[in-house]
């Protein structure tokens, strides 16, 4: 009897999801914004209910999402098309044969799509399918989300669950007790950010530790009907409404502020955060428009070269690729020999600086700032840590990724996997200094107000010589006196 009643509940919930949908799809009123949206850098039409857009990295492309019919109408009508970064059409059908495809997000060269009730995941290099699995009871898989490490997640946004893809099969990862109505998704670090399409306090952004499940909250302040969810690489977030047809900024503190305003049907955005562009398909629209909300992430900022703005002793040898890597040599050890530092010319008080590192596991280097003398960048200056804390689970400390030694230890885990390319944002203005890894923000300190209050107010830059294999490249920076 109460199997029976559940029954009769799920379809009665089920067509009534499948009519709200309907009626946000068919019945929209095209408002006009208030005020100018930033500017279009490209536009492109003739898409049919392009849900997302998704740049894949790797190959330096966009995919795009068309449901091409109704949202939960398992049709056969669905397709992804291709595109370059600046708007042309590569392959109109780079993948046919879906249903509605949603969320996209790519690991380990395979692009793996929401489709109603099922994952499904392509080659990449030749678009052909190498998985398709059913998330059992799943009525409304909608963003999907991938780890460097390989784990994979998708939001079931009608019935309150987040899967994981392991061993092939789509397992619940987190339920009703922990999201609510989750709709956008996105693995930042060693967390996945979750955000939702529910009512109230309901549409707040929370994060997921992904190996505890602790919950700790992102943004209070509810925003909307969230669907899109990417880092901005400036330590905020960028996050888009449905129902409402805008596009917010997130800051590190949770506020947020309409940057793009639009008709219903802005749906699950991309942002390419070195060109400061940010991808919105246009569901209503069967548009994709490409708007110009910020500066490139290193205009005006000087690429330091060895031999032109670096210079050491150490054995940092260029790479073909313009990174640099460090390779001790025998017996060099430790991180006390200062002149093996790679040293950038001249002083700086008020910067902000880019540097983006690979190293091996267990890995161990740190970023110093206004530093007195090169006899001790240590003891006279100021050091921002670079670790391998990707497995750390106690709480973590100021020698940890992303730490000030002797001051703080970064608000949370930004780290990822070793063998990956890490990005740090350094940036000190006067007393303030705020530390961006990988995209969020983990730092905003008062230097004069703790353990660096007497350390240097003017002073030179360095990136340390550990005596482990490190690789960098980008190293840029850009004064703000």
């Amino acid at each position: 009897m109460k199997r029976h009643h559940f029954s009769r509940l799920l379809v009665h919930s089920c067509a009534a999801l499948h009519l709200i949908a309907l009626l946000c799809w068919a019945n929209v009123a095209r408002a006009d914004h208030h005020g100018a949206n930033p500017k279009v850098a490209w536009e492109l039409d003739g898409f049919k209910n392009p849900e997302c857009v998704y740049h894949d990295a790797a190959t330096d492309t966009l995919f795009v999402s068309n449901v091409n019919g109704k949202p939960l109408d398992k049709d056969g009508n669905g397709y992804i098309t291709q595109l370059s970064v600046d708007g042309k059409v590569l392959k109109a059908k780079w993948a046919d044969g879906l249903h509605a495809p949603k969320g996209m997000r790519s690991v380990n060269g395979v692009l793996y799509v929401s489709d109603i009730d099922r994952l499904v995941g392509f080659n990449i290099s030749n678009g052909k399918k190498v998985l398709d699995v059913e998330a059992k009871g799943a009525i409304f898989l909608n963003d999907v989300a991938a780890g460097l490490d390989g784990r994979v997640f998708v939001s079931d946004m009608a019935d309150s669950k987040v899967y994981e893809l392991k061993d092939g099969k789509l397992t619940v990862f987190a339920g009703s007790d922990l999201v609510n109505k989750p709709n956008g998704l996105l693995v930042s670090g060693t967390r996945l950010l979750v955000h939702s399409f529910g009512k109230g306090n309901g549409r707040q952004m929370h994060a997921i530790d992904l190996r505890t499940k602790a919950m700790s909250l992102v943004a209070a302040e509810p925003v909307g009907a969230l669907d899109g969810l990417e880092v901005d690489g400036r330590g905020g977030y960028l996050v888009s409404d449905w129902p409402a047809g805008k596009v917010y900024r997130v800051s590190p503190e949770g506020k947020a502020k309409a940057i793009v305003s639009l008709g219903r049907g802005t749906a699950d955005i991309a942002y390419l955060a070195e060109k400061g562009l940010l991808l919105l398909p246009r569901m209503v629209d069967n548009k994709v428009t490409a708007y110009q909300i910020d500066e490139p992430l290193f205009a005006n900022m000087k690429e330091m070269k060895l031999g032109a703005g670096l210079s050491t002793t150490g054995n940092w040898e260029p790479q073909k690729d313009g990174s640099l890597k460090l390779a001790p040599r025998p017996g060099e050890k430790g991180w006390k020999r200062y002149d093996a530092y790679l040293w950038l010319d001249g002083t700086y008080k008020n910067f902000t600086a880019n540097v983006e590192y690979r190293f091996g596991k267990g890995g161990n280097s740190g970023f110093h700032f206004r530093i007195a003398t090169k006899q001790d960048p240590v003891g006279k200056g100021i050091e921002v840590q670079i670790l391998d804390s990707f497995n750390q689970q106690k709480k973590l400390g100021h020698h940890d990724h992303g730490g000030i030694i002797r001051t703080t230890g970064p608000t949370h885990n930004m780290s990822i996997p070793a063998g990956h390319w890490n990005r740090m944002r350094v940036t000190v203005k006067d007393h303030r200094l705020t530390v961006v890894l990988n995209g969020e923000q983990v730092q905003d300190v008062m230097l004069n107000d703790g353990p660096m209050k007497d350390r240097p107010e003017v002073g030179m830059i360095s990136i340390q010589d550990h005596g482990q294999v490190l690789e960098v490249r980008n190293v840029r920076v850009k004064k703000l006196d």
